[in-house]
């Protein structure tokens, strides 16, 4: 599963730790060229335990290397270095079968977030979405 959504209609505010997760699709991991740790640097590890007490959270398993969940579907899934910071993601091309596999997942990710957020709002009049990241600070000096 892409994504955890545990959602009690009692309170209008969800967390989301879209980028918690390091999982990748055995698909996408054969053609990944960065290191774990390299991946781990632009992924929000365990913002997912920053979310553990809300009672509506999101959390999803995969790395941001697989779909990128805070860009549009058009640039959801790093084909070129500009696309990543830098960063030559790939050793090996997707197929047109994988990237439509990949949106695919993006947009099941968004309909669902879509439902859930829609039956807060029959309940409450306003829903909050709170979405935690992890920065690194580096020293410089």
């Amino acid at each position: 599963m892409f994504a955890i959504f545990e959602i009690d209609e009692k309170s209008p505010i969800i967390c989301a730790a879209i980028h918690s997760g390091h999982l990748l699709s055995p698909f996408v991991e054969e053609k990944i060229k960065l290191s774990e740790f390299e991946r781990f640097y632009e992924e929000d590890p365990y913002t997912d335990y920053l979310i553990e007490d809300c009672n509506n959270k999101i959390i999803a398993n995969y790395s941001r290397f697989e779909i990128d969940l805070n860009r549009n579907i058009d640039k959801c899934v790093y084909i070129k270095p500009e696309d990543a910071w830098g960063l030559e993601v790939r050793k090996k091309d997707f197929t047109n079968e994988e990237l439509a596999f990949l949106k695919k997942q993006y947009n099941d990710f968004y309909e669902q977030l879509k439902t859930e957020i829609t039956k807060l709002k029959n309940k409450h009049s306003i829903v909050f979405v709170l979405i935690f990241i992890h920065i690194i600070i580096e020293e410089t000096g």
